[in-house]
C-alpha cells in the first residue's frame, strides 16, 4: 500500500529526484542488494529507470578500500600482475613500503589477493574469469616471496585456490554471490587476518586464544556471554541468609538469619517464614564457562545489552568473538578443532561448527546495524575501519593488564569495560563524523566507479533532468530509539551521564520492557487455556496438536479472533525477551528440545499450556520473567536512582491490566515522546544534524510510564495433564467409595480392537478423566453402565463416546479402573510399536538400555511370565507408583523383578527368573521389549 502510494506520488510530480529519495531510503536501510531486488522485479521499474538499473554491476564493491594505503596499493600491484602475469609489480611494491608496519603490509597484501584473484569469481562473466596459468604464477611468487611468513603464504595460496574457510562454504566466493554475502565473507576474512597477525594488542589477546589456542580457554568466562544475577544479588545483600519459597523463588531474612514471623513470597503467594519447611536457597554460581548462547535462532532479534556493555558494544564484540570461533572451528588443526567444540554448551556436532558460528556471526552484523541505525554495508564500512586501528596499533595506549584468559567473571567485566572505553567509544564518536567520507571513499573507488546509479543513490552525483534542488533530497538519518541509544553511547563520558542515569537505563532495558504491553493478553492466554484443558488432555495430546488445528477446531468466530489475538501476543513477547528468558530467567526449560524458538501455526500448544515443567516451562518462565525480571525490577531501580523509599502498591497478577506496568506501545507512546524531544535540523555541506533534549525525554518518561506503577504479585497458574493426576491414593479413594472388577480378556481384546487408532484411545481416555474427577468426589453405583453416567448423570453431548461399541455395552462404573489400565497400556504399546517415547512423563534415569549381553537372558525370562498380565502390572508401576518410591528410596538400581514383588506386590509365577542386572533404570527398555515380544506371539498365533 505505502509503495503504490509513493508510486502515485512520484508519477503526479514527475521529477527523477522522488523515486531517486525513496531509493535511498531502501538502499541505505536495507543494503545495496534491495537494487538487484528491483531489477527482478518488474512492478518496482518505476522507482528509477529501467537503463540506470541496467548500468549496475553485480560484483561485490571493495569495502577494503576504506582503510586506504597501503591496502590500494597492493591492490593495484597485484591487478598489474594478473593482467600482465608478472609477479615483479608486487616486488617493486613489497621494496617501497617495506618500512612500514609489517602486520599492516602483510594485511594489505592479502586483503588485495582475495579481492583481485578471489572475488574475480564472483563475476558470472566468464572472460573476467582468471586464467590458471596466473594463479599457479601467483602462488609460486607468494611461496617464495620473503615478505610473507609461514601462515600467511599458506593464507594467500588458500585464497587464490579459493579454498579458505573450508569446509564453511560460506567462506567460499560463488559465481552471483550477493553484495550482502560478498561483504560478510570480506569482512570475516579481515578478522580472520588481523587476529592471525603477531604482536596483536594486548588488549585483543583473549580473541587471539580463541582462534590461534582455544583450548587454553576452556574453563574460561567468554566475553559477552551471560551470567548468573542471582550470584550477584547474594554478594551485593552480604550478611543475610537467604531461603526458597516452595516454588524455588529466593528471599533473604536478615539479622540473625532465622525467620521469626510468616509472610508470603512476592513472586507466588507461596507461604514463607516462621512454621515453613523452606530449605536454604542455592549458594552455589550456575554462571557457566565457553559458549552458552545456544543456536543463533534462540537469540533476540533486537541487540541487548550485557553487563556493562550497550546494545552496540556488545553486538560489535560478539562479531569478533563469533568470526574468530568460526574460523577456529574451520582449522585444519586437531587441538584447536577439539579446543572450539569443548567451549560450546551444550555441544554441537563437530560438522556443524562452522555453520553454528556463521550463523551467529551473521547475526550479530544485524544486530550491531540495528544498534548503530545503519545499513548492512554501512556497518561493514565501520568494522573495517576497526580491524584497521587494530593492525595499526595506533598507539601503545590500547592495553590490559588483566589475566588475558579471563579466568573469573570479574576478570571478563574488566576486559569488556576496557574493550568498550578504549574501542567501541571511541570508534562510534569516529563513525559520527566520518561515515560519509568512508562512504565517498568506496563509491569513488574504481570498483563502483562505473555504478553512476549507486552514486547517485550516496549522493557524489545529480540526476539530470531535475528541477529540486539536491540539498532538499539529501538522505536523512531517522529518529528512532536505535539512534537515540546511539547518540547516548557516543556521550558516555559527557557531562549529562549521572543526570541522565534513569533514561540510559530504560533505553538499555527498552526491548524488554517493550513486551509488557502483551503481558495481559499472556495472563488471559493462560487462564483460559487452564479452563479449557486442565486434566482434559495428555502431554502427548498437547504436542501433537498444532497453533492451526487448535485455531481451526474452535467453532466459534469470536472466540477463535480472541484466541489467535492472544497467542500473537504471547508470540511476540517471546521474540523480544526469549534471550533474556533462556539465559537470565529465574525459570528455564531443562531440556533442550523443551525450548522455544519462535511462535507460528505449527508450535505444539504445549508451549502455550502454563506448567512448571516439560514445554510448558516457557510459558510460565515468560510471565515470571516480564513480571520480576522485568517489571518488578526495573520498577526497584527507578527507586533506587531517584532514593525514593515509599513502598510501591501490590496488584496480584490476575487483576493486571495494562494501566498497572511500565506498558507502552512503540509508535503510538514512546517515539512521539522522542520526537517532542528531538531537534532536526538540515544545515548545506554538514547533512543532517539530530539532537536530542535527553534531561526533558527523562522526566517525561518518568512522568508517563513510571510514577505510580505498582509492584505485581506473581502467582502461579498451572496446568495439569491428565497423568499429573493419577496415582496410588486416587484409585485407592475410588475402590472406597466404588469396589472395581477387573474387565474380562474377551472384552478387553475385544474393546481394543474397535478403537482403531490412537486418536480414538486418546478420547477415550479424556472422558475417562473427567468421570474419574466425578467418582473420586461423589461415588456412584458399581453398576452404573459407564455410557449411561456420562449422558445422563454428567450430561456430556453424545459425541463425547466411548467409541468403542463393546465398551458401551459392557463397561460399568466398577470396571473404571480396569478400563483405564486397558487404555493406558494401550496407549504406551502404541507408541513402543510405531517407535515413539510411550511414557513421556518418566524420568530420564528410568530409560536406560538394557545391556546388550542382558537381552537374550531378559527375552527368555519375559516368554516364562504371562505377559499380558506383566504388561498391566508394569503401566501401574510406571504411570502410578513410580514416583511415589521415589519419594523414600534411590530405586533406579533396584532389580526390576525384585521391585515388582516387594514394591508393588507382584504375584506373577517367572519374576525370580527375571535377570538381576535387569534394573528399575531400564523399565522403559523392558516396557518396549515385552510389547515387541507380545506382537510377536500374537502374530504367531
Amino acid at each position: 500500500l505505502l509503495l503504490s502510494k509513493a508510486k502515485e506520488v512520484c508519477r503526479a510530480v514527475g521529477d527523477p529526484m522522488l523515486p531517486l529519495f525513496l531509493l535511498k531510503q531502501l538502499v541505505r536501510s536495507h543494503g545495496m542488494d534491495i537494487v538487484q531486488t528491483i531489477q527482478s522485479h518488474r512492478d518496482l521499474s518505476w522507482i528509477c529507470a529501467r537503463q540506470r538499473l541496467q548500468q549496475t554491476d553485480s560484483a561485490v564493491p571493495d569495502f577494503f578500500v576504506v582503510v586506504q594505503s597501503p591496502y590500494v596499493v597492493y591492490r593495484e600491484a597485484v591487478a598489474r600482475a594478473v593482467s600482465s602475469n608478472d609477479p615483479r609489480h608486487l616486488d617493486e611494491v613489497f621494496k617501497k613500503l617495506s618500512q612500514s608496519s609489517n602486520n599492516a603490509m602483510i594485511a594489505s597484501a592479502l586483503l588485495a589477493i582475495y579481492k583481485e584473484v578471489t572475488m574475480q569469481r564472483a563475476s558470472t562473466n566468464l572472460d573476467r574469469q582468471i586464467r590458471q596459468q596466473t594463479l599457479d604464477m601467483l602462488e609460486n611468487y607468494c611461496n617464495r616471496s620473503r615478505f610473507f611468513d609461514s601462515w600467511s603464504k599458506r593464507l594467500a595460496a588458500d585464497l587464490i585456490r579459493n579454498v579458505q574457510g573450508r569446509p564453511l562454504a560460506q567462506l567460499q566466493v560463488v559465481p552471483g554471490q550477493t553484495i550482502k554475502n560478498g561483504a560478510l565473507s570480506g569482512l570475516a576474512l579481515h578478522i580472520f587476518i588481523t587476529f592471525s597477525l603477531p604482536g596483536v594488542l594486548s588488549l585483543m589477546e583473549p580473541l587471539r586464544i580463541l582462534l590461534k589456542e582455544p583450548q587454553r580457554m576452556n574453563n574460561s568466562y567468554i566475553p559477552t556471554m551471560p551470567e548468573d544475577i542471582f550470584a550477584q544479588a547474594r554478594e551485593v545483600v552480604q550478611g543475610t541468609r537467604w531461603y526458597q519459597c516452595q516454588n524455588g523463588h529466593p528471599y533473604l531474612v536478615a539479622d540473625c538469619g532465622s525467620p521469626r514471623i510468616q509472610l508470603r513470597c512476592t513472586d507466588c503467594r507461596a507461604p514463607i517464614g516462621e512454621g515453613t519447611s523452606d530449605p536454604n536457597a542455592r549458594t552455589n554460581d550456575t554462571t557457566q564457562t565457553g559458549h552458552v548462547l545456544g543456536p543463533a535462532n534462540r537469540r533476540s532479534a533486537h541487540p541487548l545489552p550485557e553487563r556493562d556493555l550497550s546494545q552496540s558494544g556488545c553486538a560489535l564484540l560478539r562479531l569478533l568473538l563469533h568470526a574468530v570461533l568460526m574460523w577456529a572451528s574451520c582449522s585444519q588443526d586437531q587441538a584447536v578443532f577439539s579446543g572450539v567444540a569443548q567451549i560450546v554448551s551444550p555441544a554441537v556436532t563437530g560438522n556443524d561448527l562452522p555453520s553454528f558460528f556463521w550463523s551467529h556471526f551473521e547475526c550479530d552484523v544485524r544486530l550491531f546495524s540495528q544498534a548503530i541505525g545503519r545499513s548492512i554495508e554501512d556497518t561493514v564500512v565501520v568494522c573495517h575501519q576497526l580491524l584497521n586501528k587494530i593492525v595499526t596499533g595506533q598507539g601503545t595506549s590500547y592495553g590490559f593488564s588483566g589475566n588475558t584468559l579471563l579466568t573469573t567473571k570479574e576478570e571478563r567485566r574488566a576486559w569488556e569495560r576496557a574493550f568498550s572505553q578504549q574501542f567501541v567509544v571511541p570508534m562510534l564518536q569516529l563513525m559520527q563524523g566520518n561515515i560519509n567520507e568512508w562512504l565517498e571513499r568506496l563509491m569513488n573507488d574504481r570498483s563502483c566507479g562505473n555504478n553512476p546509479l549507486m552514486r547517485q543513490v550516496y549522493e557524489l552525483e545529480s540526476p539530470a533532468g531535475s528541477h529540486f534542488p539536491p540539498q532538499l533530497w539529501r538522505y536523512r538519518v531517522s529518529v528512532s530509539i536505535e539512534h537515540l541509544n546511539h547518540v547516548i553511547d557516543q556521550n558516555l563520558d559527557g557531562a549529562q551521564h549521572d543526570q541522565c542515569l534513569l533514561l540510559k537505563t530504560f533505553l538499555k532495558e527498552e526491548s524488554k520492557l517493550r513486551a509488557l504491553q502483551y503481558l495481559p493478553d499472556i495472563i488471559m492466554l493462560q487462564r483460559l487455556l487452564v479452563d479449557k484443558y486442565n486434566r482434559r488432555i495428555s502431554q502427548q495430546e498437547a504436542l501433537a496438536v498444532n497453533v492451526d488445528s487448535f485455531l481451526a477446531g474452535i467453532v466459534d468466530t469470536k472466540e477463535r479472533q480472541k484466541f489467535k489475538k492472544l497467542i500473537g501476543s504471547f508470540g511476540k513477547a517471546w521474540e523480544l525477551v526469549k534471550e533474556g528468558v533462556l539465559n537470565h530467567g529465574r525459570l528455564k526449560p531443562k531440556k533442550k528440545e523443551h525450548e522455544l524458538n519462535c511462535v507460528n501455526g505449527q508450535t505444539p500448544l504445549a508451549f502455550l499450556l502454563p506448567r512448571t515443567q516439560d514445554a510448558g516451562t516457557c510459558s510460565v518462565a515468560l510471565v515470571d520473567y516480564l513480571i520480576n525480571c522485568t517489571h518488578n525490577e526495573f520498577l526497584g531501580t527507578y527507586r533506587r536512582i531517584t532514593r525514593q523509599e515509599w513502598e510501591p502498591e501490590r496488584v496480584p497478577m490476575d487483576e493486571v491490566t495494562k494501566a498497572h506496568l511500565i506498558a507502552y506501545d512503540m509508535e503510538r507512546d514512546l517515539m512521539p515522546l522522542v520526537f517532542a524531544h528531538c531537534d532536526y535540523s538540515l544545515a548545506v555541506g554538514e547533512g543532517t544534524n539530530i539532537t536530542y533534549n535527553l534531561l526533558a525525554l527523562e522526566r517525561q518518561i518518568v512522568d508517563r510510564f513510571l510514577v505510580g506503577k505498582p509492584h505485581v504479585d506473581m502467582k502461579v497458574h498451572t496446568l495439569l495433564f491428565r497423568k499429573d493426576v493419577y496415582n496410588v491414593a486416587l484409585f485407592s479413594r475410588i475402590r472406597e467409595r466404588i469396589p472395581q472388577e477387573e474387565l474380562s480378556l474377551p472384552v478387553r481384546r475385544q474393546i481394543v480392537s474397535e478403537l482403531h487408532d490412537l486418536t480414538d484411545v486418546y478420547s477415550v481416555l479424556a472422558i475417562l478423566d473427567i468421570v474419574i474427577g466425578f467418582i473420586v468426589s461423589t461415588g456412584g453405583s458399581p453398576d452404573t453402565y459407564l455410557d449411561r453416567y456420562i449422558h445422563t448423570t454428567l450430561q456430556m453431548p453424545r459425541h463425547s463416546s466411548l467409541v468403542s461399541s463393546k465398551a458401551q455395552q459392557f463397561c460399568q462404573l466398577k470396571h473404571v479402573f480396569s478400563l483405564w489400565r486397558l487404555l493406558t497400556a494401550e496407549t504406551g504399546k502404541r507408541l513402543a510399536i510405531a517407535h515413539r517415547e510411550p511414557f513421556e512423563h518418566v524420568a530420564a534415569k528410568y530409560r536406560e538400555e538394557v545391556p546388550e549381553k542382558m537381552k537374550r537372558k531378559l527375552r527368555k525370562a519375559l516368554r516364562k511370565i504371562n505377559i499380558s498380565a506383566f504388561l498391566n502390572e508394569l503401566v501401574e508401576v510406571i504411570t502410578l507408583e513410580l514416583s511415589q518410591w521415589e519419594e523414600t528410596n534411590k530405586i533406579e538400581d533396584y532389580e526390576l523383578g525384585s521391585a515388582l514383588q516387594d514394591l508393588h506386590g507382584s504375584e506373577l509365577d517367572g519374576l525370580d527368573d527375571m535377570p538381576r542386572e535387569v534394573q528399575l533404570k531400564h523399565i522403559i527398555a523392558c516396557w518396549v521389549m515385552a510389547v515387541q515380544l507380545e506382537a510377536d506371539m500374537m502374530r504367531m498365533n
